[in-house]
């Protein structure tokens, strides 16, 4: 039985209905084009080429690196020296040794401040987008859905070989720093953030630099930045 044919009302009022939804359509997709883009987050074992792979990233996606950068800002924000934040960055320390720091080196900036700082500096570079940060828990500052969070890993044997070239460091030494920078590491995550930040759900993403080439673990971070993201990925 064939359908009677419309009014001309309804038609008008189908096409206005139509029109109505393509406009939001177009509102929502000039939303998602206009928001910052999401960062990356690079968690990384001493030795396993993390930073790298984060400045490699970066220059793929045509993002800034934030590495040494976000100590310097903050140093700047803060008036603090570099030489004492340096002292905190991505170390656990207590209240004592945050006050005879502060006492030693003629400054009261303490850990905890620093802490304040760096997670108002990362939100800041959050809402700018478009930006990979190295380290300094920043996969725990942010909710998932503002960054790509990837963790790089290495067998030790690697790392050891790699710090040693790297720091033309004895393989005994090279070990002691390897194990001491990922000790250091861990407990800053643990002591600031509550987390464990070896625990493989913390991430989206876990690259064994091992077993992978370098530049083929480019592919894979870009290619899951834009599995993720896919509205940011045109």
């Amino acid at each position: 039985m064939e359908r009677a044919p419309r009014s001309v009302n309804e038609m008008v009022e189908y096409q206005v209905q139509r029109w109505l939804a393509e406009q939001q359509k177009r509102r929502q997709e000039r939303r998602i084009l206009e928001s910052p883009a999401p960062i990356v987050t690079i968690s990384r074992e001493a030795g396993a080429l993390g930073t790298t792979l984060g400045r490699l990233v970066a220059e793929r996606l045509g993002f800034r690196l934030w590495d040494q950068e976000l100590v310097q800002r903050i140093a700047e924000e803060s008036g603090a020296s570099e030489t004492l934040l340096a002292a905190v960055d991505e170390q656990a320390r207590n209240a004592i040794e945050d006050l005879l720091a502060g006492i030693l080196m003629g400054d009261s900036f303490t850990e905890k401040e620093y802490l304040a700082q760096l997670m108002r500096v990362v939100h800041a570079i959050a809402q700018h987008g478009g930006a990979v940060i190295i380290g300094r828990g920043a996969q725990f500052v942010l909710p998932p859905d503002a960054a790509l969070r990837v963790r790089v890993v290495g067998s030790l044997e690697e790392r050891v070989r790699s710090v040693a070239s790297s720091r033309r460091l004895s393989a005994r030494d090279a070990r002691s720093e390897v194990e001491r920078v990922d000790r250091e590491r861990l407990a800053f995550i643990r002591h600031h953030y509550h987390q464990d930040g070896a625990d493989p759900h913390a991430y989206d993403l876990i690259v064994n630099s091992t077993a992978i080439p370098l530049e083929r673990a480019v592919d894979v971070v870009v290619s899951a930045y834009h599995a993720k993201f896919p509205q940011k990925s045109h």
